[in-house]
Order: C-alpha cells, then structure tokens, then sequence
C-alpha cells in the first residue's frame, strides 16, 4: 500500500519502498543544486544530455593537486549535502548503504582526465584523503593516457579511492563501473565490481569517530601527477548514486 512521507517539508503519497526496483539518482552537473568551485580555474563548460554529463577543461598543468589521492588535490569540483530520499541529511555514523555507478562514452580530443564520485566530509579542505582533509571517497573513470597531453578517446582506467585504493586500466566505453560502500557508526567498507569484465574486489573506507554531515562530490581527477589537458579537452561520463538507509529496529 502507499505511503505517506514527508519530502523537504511537503506530506506526500508515494508507493512502497521496493528495494528490488531503485532507480538511482543521475547526476547533472548544470542543474543548479550543485555547489561549484575550482581553485585552478580547470573547469571551462559543462552540458547535460541523454544521463550524459560533458565536461570540457581549461588547460590543466602537470601538479600534485590534480591527481586524485593526493594531499594537495585541488581539483575542480562540485558538491551537495547527501540526503536520503526524505531529504533527511547523510550523517557518518549513520547505518546506509551508498551504490555508485560511473561510466565513460567517446569524446573529443580528451586528456588523461576524468571525474569522480562519492562521499566527502569537507568539500573546501585542501588534499582529498583521510579525516583532516576532504576525506572523499570516490569512484572514477579518466581516459587512459597516449602522452602526457592527451587520453584514448576510448580507452579508461577505473580509480577507486575509500580507505584503501586501486588503479587499474583496460575499461572500455561498455563496461559500467560500480561500487557499494557500506557505512555503520563510523565504520566503512566497499565493493567494487564490473559486471562486464567479471572483476570484483573489496576495500577498507575510512572511519569517522565523530558523526559529522556528509556530501555528495564529483570532482575532475587525473591518474598521475604528470599528466596536463590541453585547453578545450572534452570528457563525457555517466554518473550515478542511490542511499538507502538501514533503520536499526
């Protein structure tokens, strides 16, 4: 039978909950819920079409602050404070379940760049690992490189970053990349999986001793600190997320 739910202060009628048929919320990077900033100025312009975010870069220069597990990552990025579909707030200790799915389709004259997605602590910090810093735990897709200025139009490497991490090349613009990330009172851990490729494996996240409101961040990311986007480099990535809160009685 429906339910009734309070969404952003509004009582509504919706049906059932069915955690067999959760459609995932899409991200469009241009629909004004997002928080925008960009320390290098990187960023040049972004559409939305079809599910399929465009991003277009400034030409980026070859730095620590590029690469997507450094402490002085200072990437472009966009972010939003998580809530549940009830629009209640993400919170660390919470018990939820997080999915996201990336993937990447053909572009033109891309650069070793790409974009991440997934929690983060304090979008503003500088670096985006552990607790003292963003502490943002993603999963990405950049084009693979052919030189230190330019990615295989078709060709990617997958990164995941929670606790632990991993790199690894060969995905194509069929494979759909997905991890789930498991949250209970501070504690976490993911999966990352890709059906296509039948390859799967586990990781520690990073664990909060303090509760504290967690966002939603997408970020431009690269694989090493040597590579540079040439002015104009066009990147096209899918993503995708769904929360679904655990009630503990």
């Amino acid at each position: 039978m429906p339910d009734i739910i309070n969404e952003n202060g509004t009582w509504v009628i919706t049906e059932d909950n069915n955690l067999s048929k959760l459609n995932m919320d899409v991200v469009d990077l241009t629909d004004g819920s997002w928080t925008f900033i960009d320390p290098l100025n990187q960023f040049k312009s972004s559409t939305f079409s079809d599910n399929v975010n465009t991003v277009t870069l400034n030409a980026i220069s070859a730095g620590n602050a590029n690469q997507n597990t450094n402490n002085d990552y200072q990437g472009a990025r966009w972010f939003k404070f998580l809530k549940y579909d009830d629009g209640t707030q993400v919170n660390s200790t919470d018990n939820f379940t997080l999915i996201l799915r990336v993937q990447a389709f053909s572009s033109s004259s891309p650069s070793a760049f790409g974009l991440g997605l997934g929690t983060a602590r304090n979008p503003y910090e500088t670096g985006s690992t552990d607790v003292s810093r963003q502490t943002w735990q993603h999963l990405g897709l950049v084009n693979t490189n052919t030189s230190t200025t330019s990615g295989n139009p078709t060709a990617f490497d997958r990164l995941i970053k929670f606790g632990g991490g991993a790199s690894n090349g060969g995905w194509t613009t069929n494979d759909v990349c997905e991890a789930t990330h498991k949250f209970s009172a501070g504690k976490s851990y993911g999966i990352r999986s890709t059906p296509t490729k039948d390859q799967q494996g586990q990781l520690n996240g990073t664990h909060y001793s303090a509760s504290v409101p967690l966002y939603m961040q997408v970020g431009v990311i690269t694989r090493y600190n040597t590579m540079e986007a040439l002015d104009g480099a066009e990147h096209k990535l899918t993503l995708k997320y769904q929360v679904i809160r655990i009630n503990e009685s």
